[in-house]
C-alpha cells in the first residue's frame, strides 16, 4: 500500500461515496415513496450535522416515528363482512390453493413493512407448487415412455422454496393472486424485499402473478421497483381469476 499514491485512495473513496450518495440520495426516489426518501434525507443530514453514533440514532428514530405513523393509517373500523380486527392479526396472510384451476390465491391484511417480508416470503412459497426437477427417477421414466405402453406417473409437486408439499400429487401451481384488499399501506422494503423476490421465482417455474385491488399508493410503489406491469393489475379477485379461467 506504500507504493499507492495518497491522492489515488482518497480519488477512489470519492467517487464510491459519490455513487452511494447518487444512488440512495437522488435515484431512490424513484423506488421509495415521499416519506422514505424524506426519512433517508433527514438520516443523512442528521449524521453530517451532528456525529455518526447519534446522527444514526436520530435516523433510527425517525423511521420509528415514520412507522408510526403510516400504521396509524390502518383503518380500525369497517363495516365490510368477516372484517373484526379481533378475527385476524395484522398483518395476516390467508393461503387458498384452488386445486382444481391451478389457482394460489394469497389475501394479505394490514400494514406491509420490512417486518412482514420474511413472513409473506415464507407463506407464499409453502402456498404454491412446482413439479419437482432435476429427478433422476422420473427422467428414467421419461426415457422407457418410449419404448413401453404403460402410463407414466407426472413428477410430484414441491413447495416453491423446495419442501416437501403436504401432498406431492396435488396440482401444480399455474396462476397466483395476491390480492391487497385489506392492506392499508406497504413501504418499499416489503415491494423489493418479499413481492420482487417472489415475483422472480414464480418467474423461474413460468408462474404468472398478478395484483388484486391494490390501493393507488401501493400500485405506484409495485411498479416503481419492477414488482409488476400496468398488466398486471386487476380491480378485484374475482376478475383475475375470470381472466385466468377465459
Amino acid at each position: 500500500m506504500s507504493y499507492v499514491p495518497r491522492f489515488f485512495l482518497a480519488a477512489t473513496l470519492f467517487f464510491v461515496a459519490l455513487d452511494l450518495m447518487l444512488e440512495w440520495l437522488v435515484l431512490a426516489y424513484r423506488k421509495m415513496c415521499m416519506r422514505e426518501w424524506a426519512v433517508v434525507w433527514l438520516s443523512f443530514l442528521a449524521i453530517n450535522l451532528v456525529s455518526l453514533d447519534l446522527g444514526m440514532l436520530i435516523g433510527i428514530g425517525i423511521a420509528g416515528l415514520n412507522f408510526i405513523l403510516s400504521y396509524l393509517r390502518v383503518p380500525i373500523v369497517d363495516n365490510g363482512p368477516d372484517t373484526s380486527v379481533a378475527e385476524r392479526d395484522l398483518p395476516e396472510i390467508t393461503a387458498q390453493t384452488r386445486k382444481h384451476a391451478g389457482i394460489a390465491h394469497f389475501e394479505f391484511c394490514g400494514y406491509l413493512f420490512f417486518g412482514s417480508a420474511v413472513q409473506i416470503l415464507e407463506t407464499v412459497q409453502k402456498g404454491v407448487y412446482v413439479r419437482k426437477s432435476n429427478s433422476t427417477k422420473y427422467t428414467d421414466l421419461q426415457l422407457c415412455h418410449d419404448s413401453s405402453l404403460l402410463p407414466i406417473r407426472d413428477a410430484p409437486v414441491q413447495c416453491l422454496d423446495r419442501t416437501l408439499a403436504p401432498d406431492e400429487h396435488a396440482s401444480p401451481t399455474q396462476f397466483v393472486v395476491m390480492d391487497f384488499t385489506r392492506v392499508a399501506g406497504m413501504d418499499a422494503t416489503a415491494a423489493r424485499g418479499a413481492f420482487l423476490l417472489l415475483k422472480k421465482y414464480c418467474k423461474n417455474h413460468a408462474i404468472p402473478v398478478v395484483f388484486a385491488n391494490a390501493r393507488p399508493d401501493i400500485r405506484s410503489l409495485l411498479l416503481k421497483n419492477d414488482v409488476a406491469s400496468t398488466a398486471d393489475f386487476f380491480p378485484t379477485a374475482e376478475s383475475a381469476f375470470a381472466f385466468y379461467l377465459s
